[in-house]
């Protein structure tokens, strides 16, 4: 059984700043930084952005922890053991079916092209109709949705406009 994780995920998962500011300005009122004055459109796209990075080091790190393998090794562009491989593939699912994520940019995230993303989708729906497989990614899919609610992440937020 899960133990409680508070009021604090990153407890669960320590390294994650669960706390967004979509903001362009500090406290003060003033710019961060010149490379922040852009028009309002782009300033959403550099949320989803950021956004897409944090659910991507979020997913990594729950699969990792669940498959007890190294985060940098399931980002890893080579293609690594089986272990391995087949982690960044659950990874790259849950990232696509649980936030609806473009497989564009699952891809982008992860250094792949977006048809390795769709075999790594293909592969783990596959996977799914042995028992023991589905039983461990419904577990992730279920930590995944609670992790996600208390980031304020849903599957509208990378959603094609």
């Amino acid at each position: 059984m899960l133990e409680p994780i508070a009021n604090n995920p990153s407890t669960f998962l320590p390294g994650i700043d669960f706390e967004f500011n979509n903001s362009n300005r500090d406290n003060s009122g003033s710019d961060k930084s010149a490379s922040n004055r852009v028009d309002s459109e782009n300033s959403v796209s550099v949320s989803r952005s950021s956004r897409a990075e944090f659910a991507t080091r979020l997913v990594v790190r729950l699969v990792s922890n669940s498959q007890n393998l190294e985060e940098a090794a399931v980002m890893d562009t080579n293609r690594g053991s089986s272990d391995i491989s087949r982690a960044r593939q659950i990874a790259m699912y849950l990232l696509h079916t649980s936030l609806s994520m473009p497989y564009g940019t699952v891809a982008k995230l992860f250094g792949r092209d977006r048809t390795t993303v769709a075999h790594a989708c293909r592969t783990i729906e596959d996977l799914r109709d042995v028992p023991a497989s589905d039983d461990e990614i419904v577990k992730l899919e279920g930590i995944l949705e609670l992790l996600t609610q208390l980031a304020g992440i849903d599957e509208k937020t990378f959603a094609v406009r």
